[in-house]
């Protein structure tokens, strides 16, 4: 190892040592910690279903908005049409 990760190393370790944490890591019951950390990170809990349900609910409505603007353009065609075909009517009348 090079002088500085030496350096790096023993600081490091030197600061662990007089952590008042690690001197007393003994005496504490991690277990509830360690249960109420589990719930926080894990993937089926509450938060994370209403994620999903959130997503869903965005993809519908997006699905919802296209097919909106599919049908719009599908009523948009079918009345240029029937525009052009009253414009063709109207020309051979007066021809």
């Amino acid at each position: 190892m090079d002088s500085f990760s030496t350096w790096v190393l023993r600081g490091l370790n030197a600061k662990q040592s007089k952590s008042r944490l690690l001197q007393i890591s003994d005496l504490i019951d991690w277990e509830p910690i360690r249960h109420k950390l589990d719930e926080m990170y894990d993937n089926t809990s509450y938060k994370f279903l209403y994620q999903i349900n959130r997503n869903q609910i965005f993809y519908k409505y997006l699905l919802i908005f296209f097919i909106f603007v599919f049908l719009e353009a599908i009523v948009i065609t079918n009345l240029q049409i029937r525009v052009e075909a009253l414009e063709d009517n109207i020309k051979r009348k007066d021809v």
